[in-house]
């Protein structure tokens, strides 16, 4: 018998050497740290008992034991004996241990957190990266020696594998913004809104009187993990400064510990907020994911003072992205985060089952508040929907009512004051559909001396009077005739304001003029 060798029918063990048993416990070695990385919330107590970082130490080691135990099992299946060198038989038989080891110290830990489903969700999270693994594993291992219908099956495991590899890499390495910051006038401060495609840990980084601020995303001091964030700015330490936004990605948060990922940071917003005398106000509704033509649309406007959002940005509100897509993203697009925004709620964004998230993710407990900036007091109205709660398209899901009456009560409440512009902002014209509640808002707007009012909700480019107060009507969506063709166009409006004037055109995403008037206003 060759030196550094052993015969293997002599050992009273031959079976663990056997090429079955070198594939399964290198299976059982693959899993060990894929168990052990999603049941890592005992991570914390495990290394309270011996030292810290004893869990990490811990994983490597099985992740080393893996891939050592996958070689082997590799190297039997070729029909080479690599189990008989003397030092690799006595290097397996203690990886062999240890993955019994390992296994057995698992089985402790998921029988002891059962009822974390937590740990359980990790391990399906991890599901497409066990998909490439053991497809990988079976494609060098067991396809060669597949003898009929080789061609199906590795077509299926080749697009098995092909899949998971693709949703692996896009869980495990694409971290980026879904949206820039939007900048929310909220009529106390500046609320920054942004967003990522994970979910994250998100802050604000700037600069006011020499000294540096950072400022979280938290709730009750605690930092928020989610996909959208909101940071409120004074208006001071924003206005004419720079700011940038950043956030963490955060893989998982334990009960004890967790895991962040990597950090993206955006580029530096120069935000000009002052409220001058005269300026230029952009007024934009009803785009209703027509984003595209949203973005041609402005290019034909000045740089504005402020964006009017008037609502109808979504056609319902069904989940997250359809606050991203189509209204954080498109909105922090046209103002580059570099001017406020006033915002307003159309009936479409009533509707949906995510509808009730909306003001969660802006940080908004109502969507009627007025922003009072220099000479110009900004009234913001929900009109809600425009037609009785009891409606069968709203199925059973109004009560919108009593909160219009509640409007007309916040307005009969509000002083006098002496700003010279008071404009109202509502996406319906017609403010409210019960007749009563609707002459109380325009008694109590006249009261307040109202200048002017920016609405859409019509689909149509207007400017008329209503309840004897200007009113000015956003195009948004809809079909015009241009050069004798039927066009779907977007047309917004701007409106500059210059001393007891102000000179109000509107721009469709082709460059067509639809309004070029002037008004003298009341102040």
């Amino acid at each position: 018998m060759p030196k550094g060798k052993i015969k293997a029918d002599n050992n009273k063990i031959t079976w663990v050497f056997s090429r079955i048993a070198t594939i399964i416990i290198a299976v059982l070695a693959v899993l060990q740290p894929i168990i052990n990385f999603s049941w890592r919330i005992v991570f914390v107590s495990v290394n309270s008992g011996t030292f810290a970082g004893f869990s990490e130490i811990l994983l490597a080691i099985m992740l080393v034991n893996a891939v050592f135990l996958t070689v082997v099992a590799f190297v039997k299946t070729t029909g080479k004996d690599i189990l008989g060198k003397r030092f690799i038989r006595i290097i397996y038989i203690i990886s062999f241990s240890l993955t019994i080891l390992f296994t057995i110290l698992n089985t402790i830990y998921i029988i002891t957190t059962t009822g974390d489903i937590y740990a359980f969700y990790q391990l399906l999270r991890l599901a497409p990266y066990l998909a490439v693994l053991f497809g990988a594993l079976f494609f060098v291992c067991v396809f060669p020696r597949i003898k009929k219908g080789r061609a199906v099956v590795g077509g299926v495991l080749i697009a098995v594998i092909t899949i998971a590899l693709l949703i692996s890499a896009a869980g495990a390495l694409v971290f980026r913004f879904a949206s820039e910051p939007l900048v929310i006038d909220t009529g106390e401060g500046y609320r920054i809104v942004w967003a990522t495609n994970a979910p994250s840990k998100g802050w604000v980084e700037y600069t006011y009187q020499g000294e540096n601020h950072t400022v979280y995303h938290t709730e009750s001091g605690r930092t928020v993990a989610e996909r959208i964030h909101r940071v409120d700015v004074p208006y001071s330490h924003l206005d004419g400064s720079s700011y940038t936004v950043h956030a963490r990605r955060v893989i998982d948060e334990l009960g004890y510990g967790g895991q962040l990922g990597r950090t993206i940071s955006s580029n530096t917003y120069n935000f000009r907020g002052e409220i001058k005398d005269d300026m230029v106000i952009w007024s934009l509704s009803d785009w209703h994911h027509e984003i595209e033509k949203l973005y041609s649309t402005v290019e034909y406007m000045d740089e504005p003072d402020v964006v009017i959002l008037l609502g109808d940005y979504v056609n319902a509100m069904y989940e997250e992205r359809d606050i991203i897509k189509y209204i954080l993203a498109p909105a922090a697009k046209i103002t580059n985060g570099s001017c406020p925004v006033i915002f307003a709620r159309g009936n479409h964004e009533t509707r949906g089952g995510y509808a009730n998230e909306l003001g969660t993710a802006l940080g908004m407990d109502t969507y009627y508040h007025e922003v009072v900036r220099g000479k110009y007091r900004f009234i913001v109205l929900d009109t809600n929907e425009d037609k009785p709660d009891n409606h069968i398209e709203y199925g059973g899901m109004a009560d919108f009512a009593p909160y219009r009456k509640e409007q007309g009560e916040w307005l009969a409440a509000l002083p006098q004051t002496d700003a010279e512009y008071v404009v109202v902002v509502a996406h319906d014209p017609e403010l409210c559909i019960e007749e009563e509640q609707a002459a109380v808002w325009v008694e109590e707007l006249k009261r307040l001396g109202a200048s002017f009012q920016l609405s859409g909700h019509h689909h149509k480019s207007e400017i008329f009077e209503e309840n004897d107060i200007l009113t000015i009507l956003d195009g948004g969506r809809f079909t015009a005739k241009i050069n004798n063709r039927k066009r779907k166009v977007f047309v917004g409006t701007e409106i500059k304001v210059s001393g007891e004037n102000i000179a109000i055109t509107a721009y469709d995403n082709l460059g067509n003029t639809y309004l070029n008037e002037t008004h003298g206003i009341a102040k």
